[in-house]
């Protein structure tokens, strides 16, 4: 990687943290401490530097969870969603690392990974989490039922944050 792909990797890196730094935990906790739920576009239209600008996300807000004591859940979504929990960066490293080797390729399906953030967040009671979705986002529609289930979420305070990686 040259010296302008790094700093430009920094950069993008950066501002993610940046972003998520701005929806601090406030108050008391009631109920389960927030958590970062990243969910990260695995299609083949993210292939080459779209699948190392997010990966490079992905382990810089690793890193933010670390110093936030927040658990993170990396879901990659193409044709189906899978899950990874990470609650200590040092121990869940290896298995961070074996989920970050998976090549991305196949179609994109944002919607089994967005039931699983939402079921998440509601099986779990977290509030004021931070949802991070990471795509080109070419591709369809959310459907009306996960619009409303997204709603939900939105009322547990939770947010969400876009890293889009495209030309369009």
């Amino acid at each position: 990687m040259g010296e302008r792909e790094a700093h430009r990797l920094l950069v993008s890196c950066n501002h993610v943290v940046v972003v998520l730094c701005l929806h601090p935990v406030t108050g008391v906790q009631t109920c389960a401490l927030p958590i970062y739920i990243i969910c990260v576009d695995t299609s083949g239209s993210m292939q080459g530097n779209r699948e190392i600008l997010s990966k490079s996300a992905i382990l810089a807000i690793a890193q933010l969870t670390e110093k936030t004591h927040r658990k993170c859940y990396v879901i990659n979504f193409s044709d189906e969603a899978v899950s990874l929990l990470i609650e200590d960066l040092g121990r869940d490293m290896p298995k961070l690392a074996e989920f970050l080797n998976k090549r991305f390729d196949g179609g994109t399906d944002i919607e089994p990974a967005l039931r699983e953030a939402a079921h998440i967040i509601n099986g779990n009671d977290f509030r004021e989490s931070d949802i991070v979705l990471i795509s080109d986002f070419e591709m369809p529609p959310l459907s009306r039922d996960l619009m409303e289930q997204v709603k939900v979420i939105k009322r547990r305070k939770t947010s969400f944050f876009g890293l889009v990686f495209g030309n369009k």
